[in-house]
């Protein structure tokens, strides 16, 4: 890297921008690498003013060999200036006893030498200031040597680039063609020319002035003989005046930008917001101490209040979860903005931009300990959650205008902490103060009170009147089979038995002797009387759409209902039961009893279980399909006891008159609000006709 010197080569560089490389907020300083100084055109600080008006230690012109040390101590460090050294010296090397300000990177000058020396040749003893970069310059050469080739003895300042001057030549000679001679030097050495306001080099105007020739003088050749030398050499002046009005006015606009660009080096760019906190003008630490401010502030009155039918029961502050936010990211991400670049322009039009357009940045969302939230939420939940009861049934067969009891059913409560928790979540990452109203959540019962009476509907009942001449046995044998039948209940899919539930007829069961049908005949057994009992049922069954899976008519009409809607059953002799199936999903009860209705007994069957769809009703419907004719011929039954008729010559008690017999057809017919809408065929039931029958006597007169 070369030294940043006050040549006019370097007056028309831009000056490089050192950008801040250490990592943001990793590193101990934050301060960004202070600016080159000396900037043309910048005010200069008292300690640099002094710097340019100290004399020098050693006399202008003195020579190798000379006077001791004279040079000021402390020498820079890189890109730094000690006090009272002037501007834009090199970074590396420190220079030799008795040398002045402002030498080269890589080369130490000799002892003697003075001012601006170029940076890889050492000059010859005896030289004055501004020698040119590669070629070593003649003793008594002056300031401003060009840069290929060596001046001769006598030359004064300002030689151009590719030709050398000759001896006697004075200040400011052109690039290609070599100056003549002007007359020897004499008296003490020149001063050594510095570059301060008014002299020549850059003043703090930014234009080149060069020095004036000093006056022409006669000598070797004249005036006459070199007049297009000077003719040419006043060209080249009025060229490199221009050039150097030129370089000034731009190096003079590269300063002032180079300026405005460095004074940010260590500070946020006007236009940089974190949180709507203006950062423009701020160090990073002033930053981070704004924007965690900022934050703490924001934590300090953010609060959550959950309330319970509008009272406070409990309040969540950023203290108690712990709450922190880091402005790592956001601050990094914005110090970005108008650093991005090592180039003045790029970031001079990075930081104009910002102006008309300014960057938003946002710290990260806080963070902070959940399981906080989970534990307050837990400790409000525990007293809130209540089990829910199911509805209760109680079946009692004995109240026969609605068997069921209920106890209502009672909601539980629990208090859904998922959707409370996502809601205080979401009101954390937006730091969004206020309240939530805790509202406890019903449980339902699995089992209500409508679920338990839809399943306890009434689906069908029938009833049959007792006959006025039915004895008092027989009575007590039906409200006997009904006192066994009343309150079974069908599991769904289960099947009901008349016998089964029923059991034998027999005195040990309970029944008595009463007159039954048997075989087509009338005889006296035990649980005469049963067969209203199965018949009645088997209505209500086929009311309720039970699916009946076995039934048997008597082989006679009875006086309790019609044909081909009865049921006998039996258990002595051949067995014939009556059997149906539940085929809902529902328990099915079966209530039987006795009722008084109209001073008659009346047989009565009720079945309750899962309702029925609205508006139907079921009933059993019988059809006469034939009508079997009663015989003719009288039949004649003898009297064995003797109860009828006795005597042979006794004229003969009828029996039973001559009846004609039936053969009939069943339906289901389904019903909706009375009307039928189906049919479904049962059975097909004959009763036979009967002849007229007689008792007639056994036994024989005596006379």
């Amino acid at each position: 890297m070369s030294s940043y010197g006050n040549t006019p080569q370097d007056q028309g560089r831009q000056r490089p921008v050192e950008r801040y490389a250490g990592e943001f907020l990793n590193e101990p300083s934050m301060s960004a690498p202070q600016p080159i100084p000396d900037v043309k055109g910048k005010r200069p600080t008292p300690a640099r003013k002094a710097a340019h008006e100290t004399p020098s230690a050693t006399p202008t012109g003195q020579q190798m060999g000379g006077p001791g040390p004279a040079v000021r101590q402390d020498w820079p460090q890189p890109g730094t200036v000690p006090p009272g050294i002037q501007p834009d010296w090199s970074q590396q090397y420190a220079a030799q006893p008795g040398m002045q300000q402002g030498w080269s990177q890589q080369y130490a000058a000799q002892p003697g030498m003075q001012q601006g020396w170029s940076q890889q040749y050492a000059a010859q003893p005896g030289m004055q200031q501004g020698w040119s970069q590669q070629y070593a310059a003649q003793p008594g050469a002056q300031q401003g040597w060009s840069q290929q080739y060596p001046a001769q003895p006598g030359v004064q300042q300002g030689w151009s680039q590719q030709y050398a001057a000759q001896p006697g030549m004075q200040q400011g000679w052109s690039q290609q063609y070599p100056a003549q001679p002007s007359p020897p030097q004499t008296g003490a050495t020149q001063p050594l020319p510095q570059q301060t306001p008014g002299s020549t080099g850059w003043p703090a105007g930014g234009d080149y002035v060069p020095p004036a020739p000093p006056p022409e003088k006669g000598g070797n050749g004249g005036g006459n003989g070199n007049w297009w030398k000077l003719a040419l050499l006043a060209v080249v002046l009025v060229a490199v005046v221009v050039g150097a009005v030129c370089g000034g006015i731009t190096l003079s606009q590269s300063n002032a930008e180079y300026e405005q660009v460095t004074a940010y080096n260590d500070r946020f760019c006007e236009g940089v917001y974190v949180d709507g906190i203006h950062l423009g003008g701020m160090t990073q630490a002033e930053a981070i101490a704004a924007v965690e401010a900022h934050a703490q502030e924001q934590m300090a009155a953010w609060s959550i209040s959950l309330t319970y039918g509008g009272q406070l029961i409990r309040r969540i502050t950023a203290q108690d979860l712990g709450m922190t936010v880091n402005v790592h990211d956001a601050l990094a991400e914005a110090w970005e903005q108008g650093h991005g670049s090592s180039d003045v322009s790029e970031r001079k039009a990075a930081m104009d931009a910002l102006l008309e357009n300014p960057y938003h940045g946002y710290t990260a969302m806080p963070s902070g300990d959940t399981s906080t939230i989970n534990r307050i939420l837990n400790e409000l939940a525990a007293p809130v959650y209540r089990k829910p009861q199911n509805a209760t049934v109680t079946f009692d067969p004995e109240a026969h205008a609605y068997p069921f009891e209920y106890t209502a059913e009672v909601y539980g409560t629990y208090l859904d902490v998922v959707p409370i928790k996502q809601q205080i979540y979401a009101m954390v990452d937006t730091m969004e103060s206020g309240s939530i109203e805790l509202t406890p959540q019903s449980i339902a019962p699995a089992v209500t009170e409508a679920d338990l009476r839809a399943a306890r509907s009434l689906r069908g009942s029938a009833k049959t009147v007792i006959s006025t001449v039915s004895t008092e046995a027989r009575t007590a044998n039906i409200q006997r089979a009904f006192q066994l039948i009343n309150g079974t209940v069908i599991k769904p899919g289960g099947t009901f038995s008349f016998n089964g539930v029923v059991g034998a007829r027999s005195e040990k069961n309970g029944f008595y002797k009463a007159i039954e049908y048997a075989y087509g005949e009338e005889r006296e057994g035990y649980g005469g009387g049963v067969c209203q009992a199965s018949t009645t049922v088997y209505l209500a069954a086929v009311r309720s759409a039970m699916t009946i899976t076995h039934r048997e008519p008597h082989s006679d009409k009875v006086n309790y209902t019609e044909y081909g809607l009865d049921a006998t059953v039996n258990l002595d002799g051949k067995k014939i039961d009556l059997t149906f199936k539940n085929t809902t999903s529902s328990d099915v009860y079966v209530m039987a009893y006795l009722v008084r209705e109209n001073n008659r007994w009346v047989c009565k069957v009720d079945v309750y279980g899962e309702a029925l769809p609205e508006g139907v009703t079921y009933d059993l419907v019988a059809e006469t399909v034939e009508v079997l004719p009663a015989p003719v011929d009288p039949e004649y039954v003898k009297d064995e006891t003797g109860t009828k008729v006795v005597y042979v010559d006794d004229p003969p008690v009828q029996k039973r008159a001559a009846s004609d017999g039936y053969i009939v057809e069943t339906f289901i017919v389904q019903y909706l609000n009375g009307a039928e809408v189906s049919r479904t065929y049962v059975a097909r039931d004959t009763y036979k006709a009967k002849a007229q029958q007689f008792y007639v006597g056994v036994q024989e007169r005596e006379w």
